[in-house]
């Protein structure tokens, strides 16, 4: 492929198996890297949200929210706490300003409860995608 300053997509990994999507999208992330523009439209969420800079939901022709994965996922978190797990299997949610507190050696995983793109965009619609 020549180095154009914008490429545009439609669906670029639809019908792809894992392994060629993963392909595709670690090319799309060389070309970006390279400073080139890459203009994607795409129904899979987390392929939004791995290569895109900044995305822009849309339903029925209209934009509900435009702006950087992570700034859209942040509007949308509606629990701010940590939940962590004990190697006991004792878990526990704690505020994220608290958790420094509760780690321990026994900690085996902690995580947020941060909501993905695709949960922001059926509670913004009501509806999931069905090909429309």
């Amino acid at each position: 492929m020549h180095e154009p300053e914008i490429v545009f997509l439609d669906e670029p990994t639809s019908g792809m198996d894992p392994t060629l999507s993963q392909k595709v999208h670690q090319l799309l992330l060389e070309l970006k890297a390279k400073g080139i523009s890459i203009f994607l439209t795409t129904h899979n969420m987390q392929e939004a949200t791995k290569l895109c800079d900044k995305i822009s939901l849309l339903n029925k022709g209209k934009i509900l929210e435009y702006g950087s994965p992570e700034e859209i996922i942040s509007k949308y978190r509606v629990d701010d706490n940590v939940h962590l797990l004990y190697k006991n299997g004792e878990e526990k949610v704690v505020p994220r300003d608290e958790v420094a507190s509760y780690l321990n050696s026994n900690v085996v995983s902690m995580h947020t409860a941060e909501p993905d793109l695709e949960t922001i965009f059926i509670k913004l619609t009501g509806e999931k995608w069905h090909g429309e």
